[in-house]
Formats: C-alpha cells, sequence, structure tokens
C-alpha cells in the first residue's frame, strides 16, 4: 500500500497495485485516481492487439461492430447516469482488472455509475453495489482474442 500524504501529514489518497498500474481512493470523496505507467498495462496491449484484428470492438457478445459512440464514458453531468450492461460483467473493487472481485452484473441489467475514468485500457465507471464500491470496465477482451464493449450508455 503507497499513501499519498501532505506536508501535514494527513492522508490524500490511499494507492495500491502493480507496478503498471496504481489505483486508489482520495481521502475526501467522491475521486478516485490512478497512476500508470506510459505504455499502461499488459491489458491495453491485449486490448490493442484484439482491436487490429477485428477492426472493432463488437457490441456485446453479437458479432456486430458498436458504434463509435458505444465507446464513450457516459455523461455524468448530473453527477451520475444509467448504463445498461451487454455481458455478465466483473465488478472489481478497484479500476484494474488484477483488483479483487467483488460481484459480478448480470447480462441486461442497468446500473446507475457515479464516476468514470479513462485509462491506459479503456474506460472504468465506479457504480455502488449493495453497500460495496465497485468498477466495471467498458471494454474487456473476450476469450483472450475478441474486444467487447460491456455496457452501454442508457437512452434518455
Amino acid at each position: 500500500m503507497i499513501y499519498l500524504r501532505a506536508e501535514s501529514g494527513a492522508d490524500i489518497a490511499k494507492l495500491g497495485g502493480d507496478p503498471n498500474r496504481l489505483t486508489g481512493d482520495f481521502a475526501a470523496p467522491p475521486g478516485a485516481i490512478v497512476l500508470e505507467r506510459n505504455e499502461g498495462s499488459g491489458a491495453k496491449a491485449m486490448l490493442v492487439a484484439a482491436i487490429t484484428k477485428h477492426k472493432c470492438y463488437y457490441l456485446g457478445y453479437q458479432s456486430v461492430c458498436a458504434a463509435p459512440d458505444a465507446t464513450a464514458a457516459p455523461d455524468l453531468s448530473d453527477g451520475e447516469a444509467a448504463v445498461q450492461v451487454l455481458v455478465t460483467l466483473n465488478v472489481r473493487s478497484q479500476p484494474r482488472r488484477a483488483a479483487p472481485l467483488i460481484g459480478t452484473v448480470p447480462k441486461d441489467s442497468n446500473v446507475v455509475v457515479n464516476l468514470c475514468l479513462t485509462t491506459s485500457d479503456g474506460i472504468w465507471c465506479r457504480a455502488d453495489f449493495g453497500g460495496k464500491t465497485g468498477w466495471m470496465a467498458k471494454s474487456v477482451v473476450r476469450q483472450q482474442e475478441w474486444p467487447v464493449i460491456s455496457f452501454v450508455n442508457a437512452k434518455e
């Protein structure tokens, strides 16, 4: 665990992770922080290879390429936004693929997200799940080959 502290000694943020990506939360909510190497994590390389091979992100587990707007982060100008989950999706304690799994969200669920971050391997969005805070990756690589958009921004 790494702590970022002010000159006064007060905690600013607590971080954990690996040498490629450290993630954590600021001491004063609601923010989160991601520090990563310029080249990103191994997940970025896998995602880039999958997109290069297939020339698009697939919309869920369909053989249909996602429209460019499907890859955008949700609009959080109101402080939160609804998303529709397209696949059974892992929820992690931090916005990194090796972070502990805290649960899954079933396919076709609607989830309200309250923060999204753009990292080297795509967009991660945070939501509250029954008293726990968790992170969902908007893009995933299925079976180490297929680049998939795992949730889309809900239509108004």
